[in-house]
């Protein structure tokens, strides 16, 4: 009987052969699972309709929405109704004396993916203080630019007091832009020219979004085109195994030395924009209020790429606008941030990323206190 030992070729056919298999099942672990992740993003990509019209063209401010329009809005993660007043705003008609508050921003503050009785500032109008009402002068996809033309536009209508919501995600990127990074439509914008506000774009060209424009995201702009790192590391990190299991993140850490030259022109146009505000409704003996409202990112994922410049933006907000005392600053960010550290979940659309019912729901009754 021969019981000798396995061979050099032996052992080496062995461990080929479990090489082999090992990449031949990863392969294919790696294309199915990527095949069941494209097939849910393109299910929820594809599950979005609206009934068409509720946006119009607008030569000055960009676009507009269509007053007395009602639609319906599907997405994966909702199904919601919005219905648009006399006046071109979300909400039912109310008299211009009856306002308190003109709550003016994005399609946050709007309430894209809840109902009309489910935004914070209709809650805010169910609140303890029934004498304060509070007017949802929100526009989808306007930035801060296009908020400082509609107050100067209604400021003759819009209530004394202002409260200006801004989304920390993307509005003080918009605000040099002639289209936004997220929309189709162009837009208007400031420029500055010694330190004075220089319209830009208007009458607004009603033209498509140019190739050139869409090439622009958050990430290029917040990493300013830095391709530094291992290329082989980066590619492992995209894998849909790395992604399931955790494996392999990539960790971007932004300083603040860093991102100083990047933002230092976005900010300083944005607080001259604040400025601007302040003294329109300063004319009608008005106050103006700040609130900054984060995204999911920041609330939910502390350490990402988007976290980190919202929190720059956010610190060097407060800062900034310190000096100017009549401005009340309000820090919804923290306060979100805090709340799902505590177990509060299910603030925003786990797909869609704006604000859920309860969402609105806690910002509404943090606003109220505040307030």
């Amino acid at each position: 009987m021969n019981d000798k030992a396995p061979g050099k070729s032996q052992n080496l056919f062995i461990s080929l052969s479990i090489f082999i298999s090992l990449t031949f099942s990863i392969i294919i672990a790696e294309w199915v699972l990527s095949y069941q992740r494209q097939s849910i993003d393109q299910k929820i990509k594809y599950s979005e309709q609206m009934d068409p019209g509720m946006i119009l063209y607008d030569a000055q401010l960009g676009w507009k929405l269509k007053p007395y329009w009602s639609g319906k809005h599907h997405h994966y993660d909702y199904d919601v109704t919005y219905n648009i007043n006399e006046n071109g705003f979300r909400g039912s008609d109310v008299s211009v004396d009856a306002i308190e508050y003109a709550v003016v921003g994005d399609s946050f503050s709007f309430g894209l993916g809840v109902d009309d009785d489910e935004t914070f500032t209709a809650l805010l109008n169910t609140g303890k203080d029934q004498k304060k009402h509070y007017y949802n002068y929100s526009v989808p996809g306007y930035s801060t630019d296009q908020q400082l033309l509609l107050i100067n536009k209604f400021k003759d209508e819009i209530s004394k007091n202002v409260l200006l919501i801004v989304y920390l995600g993307n509005d003080i990127f918009d605000n040099m832009r002639d289209y936004p990074l997220q929309a189709e439509h162009g837009k208007p914008y400031f420029s500055l020219n010694n330190n004075k506000l220089q319209l830009e774009n208007t009458p607004v060209p009603l033209v498509p979004k140019p190739a050139e424009a869409r090439k622009d995201s958050i990430s290029n702009i917040v990493l300013a085109n830095d391709d530094s790192g291992n290329a082989f590391s980066d590619w492992l990190s995209q894998l849909e195994i790395s992604r399931r299991l955790g494996m392999l993140y990539k960790k971007t850490v932004l300083t603040d030395s860093a991102m100083e030259p990047r933002f230092a022109e976005p900010l300083n146009l944005f607080i001259t924009l604040v400025y601007e505000m302040e003294k329109l409704i300063k004319k009608n003996d008005g106050r103006l209020d700040v609130v900054l409202l984060p995204g999911r990112s920041y609330v939910e994922q502390p350490e990402s790429l988007s976290a980190q410049y919202q929190e720059y933006f956010r610190k060097n907000i407060i800062s900034l606008l310190d000096a100017a005392p009549s401005i009340k600053v309000m820090d919804m960010a923290v306060h979100l941030r805090e709340l799902h550290h505590k177990g509060k979940r299910n603030l925003y659309y786990p797909n869609e990323g704006h604000l859920t019912p309860l969402g609105h729901r806690y910002v509404a009754e943090h606003l109220d206190k505040s307030f």
